[in-house]
């Protein structure tokens, strides 16, 4: 994950949800980039990124927290799978894949008391949601860059 010369990318991958909603399972140990799996298909896109872009930034952020059923805890698919399963899923998957991790649902701030203050239909985030998860973004991505660029040029502020 090294940024040189010519243009630098940076990706962020954020999904989850309709995988939780639609009950697919989140990982099959058996085939590890199985697509229909919601950890397969995350391995397989950075995998694909990773192969063509092999200097670009890929930032994994997990699927935000909900309010809608009954708080993800309510079991989806076959396997019974919580919404937390799938957060921990696109950790072990940034972990596995070495890419950085923003963990949205336990760290952007969104709980069951506060969360008509940020979602807009007990799902997707509004304005203020959004708005927060942007600002913490950009502060994951700059941190990352930073530790890549600062050790490359140490005249960098």
């Amino acid at each position: 994950m090294t940024i040189t010369g010519g243009a630098d990318y940076a990706f962020v991958i954020n999904y989850g949800l309709n995988d939780y909603f639609s009950g697919y399972a989140v990982d099959d140990p058996e085939d590890p980039y199985d697509t229909v799996t919601y950890c397969g298909a995350l391995r397989t896109g950075i995998r694909s990124l990773q192969e063509a872009y092999p200097d670009a930034l890929i930032l994994l952020a997990a699927p935000n927290y909900i309010t809608f059923f009954e708080n993800g805890t309510e079991l989806h698919g076959e396997a019974g799978s919580t919404l937390t399963a799938y957060v921990q899923g696109a950790a072990d998957v940034a972990d596995q894949m070495g890419v950085p991790f923003y963990d949205t649902y336990h760290r952007l701030g969104v709980t069951e008391d506060n969360a008509a203050d940020y979602l807009a239909d007990a799902v997707h985030l509004n304005e203020e949601g959004r708005f927060l998860f942007g600002t913490a973004l950009i502060a994951t991505l700059d941190h990352f860059v930073n530790l890549i660029l600062r050790p490359l040029n140490p005249c960098l502020p």
